[in-house]
């Protein structure tokens, strides 16, 4: 089923429609929050559009499968895959970009999020998926300040998984400092976010695949799994969540 113009509070399939996601969740898909009508529940729906190719609801429909495939702490989890929808678990509504070069937000805690991040992007390639565009803004933080990534069905599948390793440096880069610095060079840029908090390896890292550099979504995952856990001693906890700005 393809649907044609999804009216908030009607019904698709099993589904209310409560609000839509903006921007447009993907080229093909809309992404409206929902809630599943036989439980009660919040979900993303995410609805491929009308006229779309018969290539492009094959790899919808491929794309949905290895997603549910994927289980992992840190991805949206996949609650239906159907031929012309799929279901999500609901995305808070804290995008982690509203912490991106925030002083306040302790380097500790960004380390143990970047490590969360860095396994999901691994075990999402491990599973034949590329997220294909990989940012904070597409990444939310729980009530348990746990990070979850969106990826959408309908997402780009041209770009490769070096692309997602480029494009979570660049995600890395933005929380950590707030804002790239054109023209530093590597050895400086490495000095910069091992200021902001980043052990010298991981920042190296960081810095040389920034420059151009390759590395795998494993290698990243490696370098910061010693993080993922790390909430610091007890009087400095975990900061709970920035409210969202209005």
């Amino acid at each position: 089923m393809v649907a044609d113009v999804p009216v908030l509070g009607e019904a698709f399939a099993h589904y209310r429609l409560d609000a839509r996601v903006e921007p447009a969740a993907t080229a093909v898909t809309d992404a409206f929050l929902a809630t599943d009508t036989r439980s009660g529940e919040e979900i993303m729906l995410e609805i491929l559009r009308a006229g779309v190719s018969g290539v492009e609801r094959a790899r919808f429909g491929m794309r949905a499968r290895r997603l549910r495939a994927v289980s992992h702490a840190g991805i949206l989890a996949v609650l239906e895959a159907a031929p012309g929808h799929c279901a999500f678990e609901a995305p808070t509504n804290h995008p982690l970009d509203e912490h991106a070069g925030v002083a306040i937000a302790r380097a500790r805690q960004k380390l143990c999020w970047l490590a969360q991040i860095a396994s999901a992007v691994a075990a999402l390639h491990a599973g034949g998926v590329v997220h294909g565009a990989l940012s904070l803004d597409g990444i939310t933080v729980a009530p348990d300040t746990t990070v979850k990534l969106t990826v959408f069905a309908g997402g780009d599948v041209t770009g490769s998984p070096l692309d997602d390793v480029r494009a979570f440096v660049a995600a890395a880069c933005e929380l950590l400092l707030g804002a790239d610095a054109p023209g530093v060079t590597e050895p400086a840029f490495a000095e910069r976010l091992h200021a902001a908090g980043a052990p010298r390896e991981t920042a190296a890292v960081l810095a040389r695949v920034r420059g151009g550099g390759a590395a795998t979504s494993e290698d990243l995952a490696g370098h910061l799994a010693p993080f993922a856990d790390y909430a610091g001693p007890s009087t400095e906890p975990l900061l709970p969540i920035v409210p969202r700005r209005e």
